[in-house]
């Protein structure tokens, strides 16, 4: 009697797990969604390009339709177009085709940054946008090998940008304790690494897909670095050096540069690509790097 009851309490008991576990399967995945990337609408923006990395910053510019767009940039050095600083203007025609790599900036570009008149402080570059071209993407650019502060300012137009590249000149500013704000140009690095997501890109010399840990945010200028970073990462200013990085590419057209520096003379570099979700075929379609030397 005690055995056939001992069977039918154990003979219970497995179906109930059973049941338990068929229920956690069906039960769909809770899933965090990415939060909306906010978009800075402004007419004036200030902005820092990092040097030695042929940094650039992409931007929208929208027209108002009440009269040209006149787009002014200064810098904060003289003759910044004989020093690798400058800007290229792209139209709805000519940004495609540097998307895809068929032609370059200097090729695609509707016009491009130079001096606006003989008498115009020597640190500025200017150009101007008939309404009827639409709208358009400004590249910002430094080939030079130190950082380039820079404000941009549009008239009849808005600038956008939805990548937190810049800051908007005309918000209040914000400083936290022992900040100090001085002047219209914000001495910050040209796109802040992110913090560690579930959507990471990292370009290394391994094939493992690189860690949350390795997004190491890049110090503000004269911060002090602690000791809890990998000990193969260098950090030199504003320059963070590691064999491995990782980030997040938040939204359609985001792209990131980087300098790759040979480790051994005549080695061969290898470069891998890993990103997340892995079996997501859109992103395997739509995500690619590329590699340009000093000419292009």
């Amino acid at each position: 009697m005690f055995q056939k009851r001992f069977r039918q309490i154990l003979t219970a008991l497995v179906a109930a797990i059973l049941l338990l576990s068929t229920l956690t399967a069906m039960a769909p995945p809770l899933l965090m969604a990415a939060p909306a990337a906010e978009t800075l609408t402004s007419d004036a923006v200030a902005g820092t390009l990092t040097g030695g990395q042929f940094a650039k910053i992409w931007l929208k510019i929208t027209p108002n339709n009440n009269g040209d767009v006149v787009v002014l940039t200064e810098w904060d050095r003289n003759a910044p177009e004989s020093s690798g600083l400058g800007f290229y203007i792209l139209d709805k025609n000519g940004l495609p085709s540097v998307l895809t790599g068929s032609k370059t900036l200097a090729q695609a570009n509707l016009t491009a940054g130079s001096r606006p008149t003989s008498n115009s402080p020597d640190n500025q570059l200017g150009a101007i946008i008939h309404p009827q071209v639409g709208e358009t993407t400004i590249v910002l650019y430094n080939d030079s090998p130190s950082d380039a502060n820079f404000t941009l300012k549009a008239t009849n137009a808005l600038i956008s940008d939805d990548s937190n590249q810049v800051r908007d000149l005309k918000a209040a500013p914000t400083a936290a304790s022992g900040d100090v704000v001085t002047g219209t140009v914000e001495a910050k690095t040209e796109t802040p690494v992110p913090a560690a997501t579930t959507a990471t890109a990292a370009a290394t010399t391994v094939t493992t897909t690189a860690p949350a840990a390795t997004s190491t945010p890049v110090p503000a200028a004269g911060a002090t670095t602690t000791s809890t970073l990998p000990s193969n990462v260098k950090v030199a200013g504003n320059v963070v050096t590691s064999p491995e990085m990782a980030g997040e590419l938040a939204t359609q057209n985001t792209q990131h540069y980087f300098a790759l520096v040979p480790s051994e003379k005549n080695g061969q570099v290898t470069l891998t690509l890993s990103y997340d979700p892995q079996d997501s075929s859109e992103l395997a379609r739509r995500l690619n790097f590329w590699v340009l030397d000093p000419d292009i």
